[in-house]
């Protein structure tokens, strides 16, 4: 293994996969993602009212659908390769855009698009650059 003066590891300046990122750790990390938005689409549901361009119960039910999704990958996780998790980031950015185009009002679709970050971080975690570019 090549290091740098300061003792520091090339392997993670060519893409090398994050050292952190196992089964079980993954599991968590995506759980711990699909919980905060699915708790933070059921504050949302419960606290805007329902607007002229839509109603606040799809919104609702995108929620309940999280924090299921959140339970089920927390208990099988550790089953769940590694394409299995590029699945259910691509699931949860489905379920995310079609959120966005059924919102009730625009201060709904604004806090919905916050979370894409959150999508962007839960994939950085887990996969390596060369794993996202190629």
């Amino acid at each position: 293994m090549r290091t740098s003066e300061d003792g520091g590891d090339f392997r993670l300046l060519q893409g090398a996969p994050p050292a952190l990122a196992s089964r079980p750790v993954m599991a968590r990390t995506a759980a711990a993602f699909f919980a905060a938005i699915g708790v933070s689409g059921i504050v949302l549901a419960s606290v805007i009212p329902d607007g002229p361009e839509g109603s606040s119960t799809v919104l609702l039910v995108g929620a309940v659908v999280s924090v299921a999704t959140a339970g089920l990958v927390l208990a099988f996780g550790r089953y769940l390769n590694t394409a299995a998790h590029a699945g259910l980031i691509g699931f949860a950015l489905v379920v995310l855009t079609y959120l966005l185009t059924e919102a009730p009002s625009p201060t709904v679709t604004l806090a919905l698009a916050g979370v894409y970050p959150c999508t962007a971080c839960h994939a950085a975690f887990v996969f390596s650059w060369r794993q996202g570019v190629c």
